[in-house]
């Protein structure tokens, strides 16, 4: 029975014997451990399940009511003042320099039909494709003197952080908020007020003292 065993799984005689003497050893060491404690199936609960029930009960005890009320507050609170993930110095002297913002593609981008028509590893200029037509200005909307300097500025208005409802109301001017704090950490903004331009295929990037201009 052990040579029809070997052959059929086609080991050599050395291996298949080496083989049962590991599983002798093994098996002379197993020992039944036992059992402790009850022992149940396992049963995965349904998790629609477990949250209808636990909205029924807080349904029974008015608790639903007071949730709502709380989640009202935050969403409300989270669009009138937005959660400012930069907290920038005020700029201390006038700065600027010229940004490319050409990308490198990490792979190929390809039409509806799947041909390549742009590789993947070229470097692209957005402004090859679209104009930055207006100046874009990022303030902290907590600095009176940056809202007031921005009043006057053509263009967008970006908060870096504040409350953009207050200040359209104030300035009747649609107002931005930097979500997620990207604008600020792909221009590389390091202070407020910044402006930013297009020069030619570049763009141009200022940090302006307020200050210095009598503001």
């Amino acid at each position: 029975m052990l040579v029809q065993l070997r052959n059929k799984l086609n080991l050599t005689p050395k291996v298949f014997f080496l083989c049962c003497a590991i599983f002798s050893v093994s098996c002379s060491y197993a020992k039944d451990l036992g059992t402790h404690g009850p022992v149940f199936p396992i049963a995965e609960e349904n998790l629609l399940e477990v949250i209808h029930r636990k909205l029924l009960h807080l349904q029974k005890t008015g608790n639903i009511e007071v949730i709502n009320k709380q989640i009202q507050k935050r969403v409300k609170k989270s669009a009138q003042e937005p959660k400012a993930i930069h907290h920038l110095p005020c700029a201390e002297k006038d700065h600027s320099r010229l940004f490319d913002p050409s990308i490198t593609l990490p792979e190929d981008i390809t039409d509806h039909e799947g041909k390549i028509f742009i590789k993947g590893g070229t470097k692209v200029n957005p402004l090859d494709y679209v104009q930055w037509r207006n100046p874009v200005v990022f303030i902290n909307g907590h600095d009176e003197d940056q809202v007031s300097w921005a009043e006057y500025q053509k263009g967008k208005i970006v908060l870096v952080e504040g409350k953009p409802f207050e200040i359209h109301k104030r300035l009747q001017r649609w107002i931005y908020f930097d979500q997620g704090g990207i604008a600020v950490k792909r221009f590389s903004i390091k202070a407020l007020p910044t402006r930013i331009t297009q020069k030619g295929k570049r763009l141009f990037i200022e940090e302006i003292d307020l200050n210095e201009r009598g503001v």
